[in-house]
Parts: C-alpha cells; structure tokens; sequence
C-alpha cells in the first residue's frame, strides 16, 4: 500500500475545527484525490485523442445545483456555489410571471 500523503491547511483567523469537522476537510481531501486522478488512464487517453484532433481541452471541479417545484425542473452548474446558485435563481425568475409562479 502506498504511503499516506499528511499536509496541512491553513485555516483563517478564529476557526477551530472540532474533531468531526477535522474528519470532514480530511474526507474532502479524499475526494478532491479521487475526484482528479480516478481512473486517469482513461482520461489522459482521451485527452490526447481530442488533443491529437485539435481539440483544447480542460477540465475542473464545480457545483452542480438543481430545483424542482412540480414538473418543473432547472439545472446548473459554476465554478462556485455562489455562482450555481445565482444562476440558477435567474432561471428560476424567467419562470415566473409578474411575480407570479
């Protein structure tokens, strides 16, 4: 088995982490790892083929954040929350009407 990877983080000023808080930035690292080298082979490989057919080709994490009233449903994505969740409000304005659902 490979070597556990033990870093840090700096926190701001005044946040102190209760072990349960501790365990969820360490389960988030975990992901973060998961998340960018799952199954890189696959991915380098398609990579190059789209790179290869003059494709620039990036990737990254962000938020995908959905709402739902009825049959109606909205979804969108941003590199933040905050920018989600914007978005998705203007999308949910544009349905309604005067104010009106």
């Amino acid at each position: 088995m490979k070597e556990a990877l033990v870093g840090s983080v700096q926190l701001p000023p005044g946040v102190d982490l209760d072990p349960s808080d501790r365990e969820l930035v360490a389960k988030i690292a975990e992901t973060i790892a998961v998340v960018r080298q799952g199954s890189h082979r696959d991915s380098d490989e398609t990579v190059r083929r789209l790179t290869a057919d003059g494709w620039d080709v990036s990737a990254r994490v962000g938020w995908i954040v959905e709402a739902r009233r009825g049959s109606v449903h909205e979804r969108t994505a941003g590199v933040s929350r905050a920018e989600a969740l914007k978005e998705l409000r203007e999308l949910t304005l544009l349905d309604a009407v005067d104010g009106c659902p």
